[in-house]
């Protein structure tokens, strides 16, 4: 293996020479032919021409340098590199001057001056020429590398639905921020680069965006603050940096969380309302309950006087006796039948539409009636019934048979909760 195909030091990426076509320019054709063969042996693809106008000419993105000779029979090197360097398509092209003439470090300046990335002199190692070129083809690509990653990143950065901006930590200010941040921050660009991020935080939240910005060159931790826009408005924001995009500087992303709290404030709601649900129907259960009870106790107290007055008739035969009883019993047995049709009427009951069969009625009779009625609950439990009423002679405007129920519920509860044979007044 000759030293112009010698390995690159280890660490190095190995670059393959066969990719990379090269343009060597020398009016000389023994000069220009020992220069191609060099190159050709260490593995670069060659074209060549004599004169700056040919070089011109050929010159175009798919070469990757040029070998180009000062002096030439048209247009010297020199003019030559400076249109190279004004071509669109060639001005980022590493162009080596390779003279036998211009020897001098005045020459050499001149040369680098006119645009050229190398200066070497006749006669010149191949190993040193074939480096030199393998140099600059590397620092090319990374150099391409690189503004293709920047080209990338300023594609991503520009899209990203997310706000994104960069922030210098040395003053917490912002050097460059996303579409998405700008419209986040209500501001454009220039309204926006070089001030501090915290001159548009809620006023409120201050504290914390001090906090994460000091936490951006430790942790990077999260962190949650409103920004406030110029009408006033303030939209919850979620923070989040990433490390260093370059010393001193870092990555900050803004995510609008305004929709996830209103998602999270309607499901809270949500729960609100269904425990509110669940609680009304539970009390609606108890009343329903509770109703039951009641009129399972409505329903009793009827029957009971009717099994009473039943069980008084089977030891007693008296006339009189069997009169009042034959009445009571009658009289309660049509009270139950309507309790039982309220029963059946619960939906109006529920609605509070119950209906009342309001009719002027006799107030001594009603309340004759309901104490004859009571008389065998008295009889069995042993109390004694006094009526105190001042004035006996007037009428009601009510339904009698729901009077009838509130004046046995009054004496059947006072005989309950009272001792037996303690006297019951009915005033």
């Amino acid at each position: 293996m000759s030293q112009a195909q010698s390995p690159v030091s280890s660490g190095v990426r190995k670059l393959d020479r066969s990719r990379h076509r090269l343009l060597v320019v020398n009016d000389d054709p023994v000069g220009r032919y020992t220069t191609v063969r060099q190159l050709q042996s260490a593995g670069f693809p060659v074209i060549e021409a004599g004169t700056g106008m040919q070089a011109l000419a050929l010159a175009d993105e798919s070469l990757s340098a040029v070998v180009l000779d000062i002096h030439l029979p048209d247009i010297d090197g020199l003019e030559v590199c400076r249109r190279l360097r004004r071509q669109p398509t060639t001005f980022k092209l590493p162009v080596i001057h390779l003279t036998a003439a211009y020897l001098t470090d005045e020459d050499k300046v001149r040369g680098l001056d006119a645009g050229a990335d190398a200066y070497l002199t006749h006669p010149v190692e191949p190993a040193v020429l074939v480096s030199t070129i393998q140099a600059l083809v590397r620092t090319r690509e990374a150099e391409d590398a690189m503004r293709n990653s920047e080209a990338k990143f300023r594609a991503a950065f520009e899209r990203a639905p997310s706000g994104m901006g960069l922030l210098d930590l040395a003053h917490a200010r912002l050097l460059d921020v996303n579409p998405a941040l700008q419209a986040l921050l209500g501001r454009t660009q220039a309204e926006v680069t070089g001030r501090a991020l915290g001159d548009f935080v809620a006023p409120a939240d201050a504290a914390v965006a001090e906090s994460f910005v000091r936490g951006l060159s430790l942790d990077g931790a999260p962190a949650q603050f409103q920004l406030q826009q110029p009408d006033g408005r303030l939209v919850p924001i979620e923070w989040a940096g990433a490390s260093y995009i370059e010393p001193g500087i870092a990555m900050i992303v803004a995510t609008d969380i305004s929709q996830r709290l209103l998602v999270a404030q309607q499901r809270e709601e949500l729960l609100e309302r269904e425990q509110s649900a669940r609680g009304t129907a539970e009390r609606h259960s108890r009343l329903k309950d509770d109703l039951i009870a009641v009129l399972s106790h409505e329903l009793r107290t009827p029957l009971n006087v009717i099994l009473n007055w039943a069980h008084m008739l089977r030891k007693r035969s008296q006339p009189d006796m069997l009169e009042r009883g034959l009445a009571a019993i009658e009289r309660n047995a049509e009270m139950q039948a309507r309790l039982i049709s309220d029963i059946l009427d619960m939906s109006r009951l529920n609605l509070g539409k119950l209906p009342l069969n309001r009719d002027w009625v006799d107030a001594g009779s009603l309340i004759a009636a309901a104490a004859s009625a009571v008389q065998p609950l008295l009889q069995r439990s042993g109390h004694r019934l006094r009526l105190d009423l001042a004035q006996q002679d007037f009428k009601l405007y009510a339904d009698e048979s729901r009077m009838q129920q509130v004046l046995w519920n009054l004496i059947g509860n006072a005989v309950k909760f009272s001792p037996a044979g303690s006297e019951v007044t009915l005033a």
